[in-house]
């Protein structure tokens, strides 16, 4: 898909297939569809919350909630957890503002995530998460903390796996994404960047039900949230529709003891990642 860097096609391609991906299936034919999809995908269909039936359309399926107690959350509250299923791609300390992306290539914190004070986090941990389509696409609270402000970043719309990890500089901060920047007593401030992705590249948020992304016609927003959301470990927070990465960012790098994490790890949401 080489052509894919030259044009703009794909953001319109992914409109498309969001359009069709929202298509209603009828009833009789959607345990045979879902069933075919999920043994071609590894979609573990023993995890999904309603009966495959009861999914009206491929979005529908594909952001499937889990059933309750599949996925355990860590309970001690000093212990931060995985905000999503998926990979673990790269995890460490930004140097002088940069981001690790793959060997030899980094990216800018102040072009991947431009929203007021993002100076605060030049020297912060950065943990890196791949989703792969059998992954569930929710996305959880790693803490107990407030929601201060969401931002939406317009841009393409490439895949976010190999080989365009490794083979395009820049790759995150080209696409679109949304920040979610979070306050926490003691880590100081979080951000959860959720990156767009090749296909659908939409976006949901749980706390903010009218916010919309991948749109013809967008630029940057800031929407500073003067009472704060409250959100608790493992709670929902945001929706990929088509899978995606996302990059997590934790200001006070410097109170953070054990960490449980290796590069290529599967991990589940709930999880532990660090203890503080």
């Amino acid at each position: 898909m080489k052509w894919l860097y030259k044009t703009s096609l794909s953001n319109k391609i992914s409109r498309l297939f969001g359009k069709i991906a929202f298509c209603p299936v009828p009833i009789f034919l959607r345990n045979f569809i879902w069933s075919k999809l999920a043994k071609k995908l590894k979609i573990n269909v023993e995890e999904v919350s309603l009966p495959l039936k009861a999914y009206p359309t491929f979005n529908a399926f594909f952001t499937r909630e889990l059933k309750q107690g599949v996925r355990l959350i860590h309970p001690d509250e000093r212990t931060a957890v995985s905000p999503v299923d998926g990979t673990v791609l790269k995890f460490g300390q930004l140097q002088k503002g940069e981001l690790i992306q793959a060997k030899n290539i980094t990216y800018s914190l102040k072009e991947f995530c431009p929203v007021p004070g993002y100076s605060q986090f030049e020297n912060a941990f950065f943990l890196t998460l791949y989703l792969a389509p059998f992954d569930c696409h929710r996305i959880f609270s790693p803490l107990d903390a407030k929601i201060i402000l969401t931002a939406h970043v317009p841009g393409r719309l490439f895949p976010v796996r190999e080989p365009y990890i490794s083979g395009m500089p820049n790759l995150y901060v080209q696409n679109e994404r949304v920040i979610t920047v979070l306050q926490h007593p003691e880590l100081g401030l979080m951000a959860m960047v959720y990156v767009g992705a090749f296909n659908v590249g939409s976006i949901g948020l749980s706390y903010l039900p009218e916010f919309k992304t991948n749109l013809s016609k967008s630029c940057l927003s800031l929407q500073a949230h003067p009472n704060p959301y409250p959100t608790q470990k493992g709670e929902h927070l945001a929706t990929f529709y088509i899978g995606s990465t996302v990059v997590l960012l934790v200001e006070n790098q410097s109170k953070l003891k054990k960490i449980s994490l290796s590069e290529h790890q599967k991990i589940k949401y709930g999880d532990p990642i660090f203890s503080f």
